[in-house]
């Protein structure tokens, strides 16, 4: 399952790099865009009404005429007549020409809008599929590797179920050596077998760093295993 959100999480990431780039080519083309006149030359609206079409206009820039084309969507392409005059934004910056058609309610602030929330939506799951992936295998090991053994007590199952799996947690309290007050909990992700195999009430041995006692594993659900170290022989 962590090879699985890795995978995802690498996928999600470039996904968001890209949309994240978008984002700020249309906010520059917010910032620095003027209003020019164009003129429809074409119009190939989709078979079902209302749902957009290719529209075919031009534009001039500095005397230079540009023939271009754009896919809208919605109701605005049905509205226009090739011969009619209408509105197009325009940005160059350097040798990049950026261009929108002012059609509707399809506005260059809407489409930054629009591209910044993307951008903004797959970074979040990007970040919590990395957390699950990298980081919480990482701490896992580390609390395995330096964490002290303390026993446990299962206080509740449950079951998540998602679009694409099902989740398993177990929750449990410990109490640290030398700690004072309440009893501390924790959560583990268990497979189908683990998850039925443990009871409410049943003990556990859990791990927890002695740094921060609020980190922990419960060692019988966690993928890693604790081995001794073997010397090299002579």
């Amino acid at each position: 399952m962590a090879n699985y959100r890795r995978l995802w999480a690498a996928g999600l990431s470039l996904l968001a790099l890209a949309v994240s780039a978008e984002a700020v080519k249309k906010g520059v083309f917010m910032a620095t865009r003027t209003t020019v006149q164009a003129t429809v030359t074409g119009v190939d609206l989709n078979p079902k009404p209302g749902t957009g079409g290719i529209i075919t206009y031009s534009f001039a820039t500095h005397g230079e005429r540009h023939d271009v084309s754009e896919t809208l969507a919605g109701a605005a392409p049905a509205a226009l007549r090739p011969g009619e005059p209408t509105g197009v934004a325009v940005s160059e910056v350097g040798s990049l020409l950026q261009y929108s058609l002012l059609a509707g309610d399809r506005s260059v602030a809407r489409q930054f809008a629009e591209a910044g929330l993307g951008a903004l939506l797959l970074a979040s799951v990007a970040g919590l599929l990395v957390a699950q992936g990298f980081v919480v295998p990482m701490i896992e090991r580390r609390i395995c590797r330096i964490g002290v053994g303390t026993p446990g007590r299962v206080v509740r199952k449950r079951t998540v179920i998602g679009p694409r799996e099902t989740l398993r947690y177990v929750e449990y309290e410990y109490t640290a050596s030398g700690g004072t007050g309440p009893p501390l909990r924790g959560r583990a992700t268990a497979s189908q077998t683990l998850w039925e195999a443990v009871r409410e009430g049943d003990a556990l041995t859990v791990l927890y760093d002695p740094a921060k006692p609020r980190r922990s594993v419960a060692y019988a659900l966690c993928p890693y295993r604790v081995v001794a170290e073997h010397s090299p022989m002579a």
